[in-house]
C-alpha cells in the first residue's frame, strides 16, 4: 500500500486519446482514456468514456491530490 501521495503539485497533461495526470516530478500519477471517434457502438466494445467523461474524472483526481 502506497503511504502517501505523489509529489505536489500535480497537474493535467492532455494527449490525443488521453489525459494525464502527473506530478511535481513528472511522475505518471494516472491517465485516463477517452474515445475519440465519437461512434457509440465503438466507444462500447472499446470501453473508453466521452472526452468530457474523462476531463470530469482527472480534474476529480487532480483535487484529490490537491488535498492536505
Amino acid at each position: 500500500m502506497i503511504n502517501q501521495l505523489p509529489d505536489r503539485p500535480w497537474r493535467l497533461v492532455e494527449h490525443a486519446e488521453s489525459f494525464e495526470i502527473q506530478d511535481a516530478d513528472d511522475f505518471h500519477v494516472a491517465f485516463i482514456y477517452f474515445d475519440v471517434t465519437g461512434d457509440q457502438v465503438s466507444r462500447k466494445v472499446r470501453r473508453r468514456i466521452t472526452k468530457d467523461q474523462a476531463r470530469a474524472v482527472a480534474e476529480h483526481l487532480l483535487a484529490i491530490g490537491a488535498r492536505d
